[in-house]
Order: structure tokens, then sequence, then C-alpha cells
């Protein structure tokens, strides 16, 4: 196995668990947004959409791209059978 796919396994449990702590602390700060009223509470979501939402975001995106890349690595070139006219030459 090749060193950075080891250390991307290997940091996988801690972030996932920073992920889940993140959002647990998102999911108390919203309660206490809204028993402080409602605009308050409006504002306190708006930051959480940033400093959480996104960069979880960017995370979930990288692996669907890492998945349908690895759905579709083989069908580039589709196998009919046939030789492929002037490859190679």
């Amino acid at each position: 196995m090749s060193a950075p796919r080891s250390l991307r396994l290997w940091l996988l449990p801690p972030l996932l668990a920073a992920i889940a702590f993140a959002i647990g602390l998102a999911v108390i700060l919203l309660s206490q947004g809204l028993r402080a009223g409602t605009p308050e509470s409006l504002l306190l979501a708006w930051m959480l959409v940033f400093v959480i939402g996104l960069p979880v975001l960017l995370l979930v995106l990288t692996l669907a791209s890492r998945i349908g890349a690895a759905l579709h690595r083989h069908h580039i070139i589709p196998f009919t059978g046939d030789n492929i006219p002037r490859l190679g030459q």
C-alpha cells in the first residue's frame, strides 16, 4: 500500500470523530441560539453553515469524486472487440 493511501486510511477515524464532534457542538449551539431568540439563532445557523457545513461538504464531494472516478475508470474506451484505428502510429 502506498504511503499517501495508508496515511489517508490512518487519518480517517480521527477525521470522522472530529466531524461528529463538530456536528454535536453545532446542535448544542443551535439549541442555545433558539433559547436566545430567532434572530440570534439565524445568525448562528448562518455562521455554522460556513464553519461546519462547507468543510464537511468539501470532504463529501471529494469522496463522491473518488467513487465516481473509480466506477468509470474502465469506461474511457469502450471494448467492442475491434482495434482502435491509428493507435500508436
